[in-house]
């Protein structure tokens, strides 16, 4: 197999002892973060330990993951085939303040901005 190549860029906002990260991955659909995104696509977890579940955020395709035991909330939006946005909360209430989180990002705007 060739070299598998993406971009990313990260951002992340510390306040009162919570992290919030954001990573944008745009690349190849073997890179890892869509390889992630693609398995957790397609399954739905419930379980004492986590929640994993395919959802809409704006349109887009997601899945959002919570961690109970570290309280991480995660969710992953595909905006485009090679286009895959991620927002972590560390020490989140639930996964849906995660969700809110995510959901008021420009995600149009970054699909549009990126070819």
């Amino acid at each position: 197999m060739g070299n598998i190549s993406y971009t990313m860029v990260q951002r992340e906002y510390a306040s009162d002892g919570k992290r919030l990260t954001v990573i944008i991955f745009h690349g190849g659909s073997f890179a890892p973060p869509y390889l992630m995104f693609q398995q957790m696509a397609n399954i739905q977890v419930d379980s004492s330990d986590e929640f994993i579940k395919s959802i809409k955020i704006n349109g887009f395709k997601a899945v959002e993951h919570y961690t109970y035991g570290n309280k991480r909330g995660k969710v992953m939006i595909l905006l485009k085939k090679h286009l895959l946005v991620m927002v972590e909360e560390e020490k989140a209430k639930n996964i849906e303040e995660t969700v809110k989180i995510a959901s008021s990002l420009p995600l149009k705007k970054i699909a549009n901005a990126v070819k």
